[in-house]
């Protein structure tokens, strides 16, 4: 049985992994604040063969989602306990 080199995945992964870490960059956004939740996404999509352009968006607008949902509940949580909470506008 043939042994299969990991060194040379490995190097194409990191460059992947890097080229992701520049699109969310360019995006402002810092991947020290994303922790193992960056190597997740940096995973299923190379392995799936995704473009990093791609895996930067996703990662993007999962966190924008995150963050709605985050100021929803905090909203909401005001609401239940008397306050008047006002939307923001832009």
């Amino acid at each position: 049985m043939k042994k299969i080199s990991e060194g040379l995945f490995k190097d194409k992964y990191q460059r992947y992994k890097d080229a992701v870490i520049g699109v969310l960059k360019s995006r402002g956004i810092s991947a020290l604040t994303l922790g193992h939740y960056l190597d997740e996404y940096c995973r299923d999509f190379f392995a799936d063969n995704m473009s990093a352009e791609d895996c930067a968006a996703s990662i993007a607008e999962d966190m924008i989602a995150k963050e709605k949902a985050t100021v929803s509940e905090a909203m909401r949580i005001m609401r239940e306990h008397g306050y008047r909470v006002k939307p923001y506008k832009k």
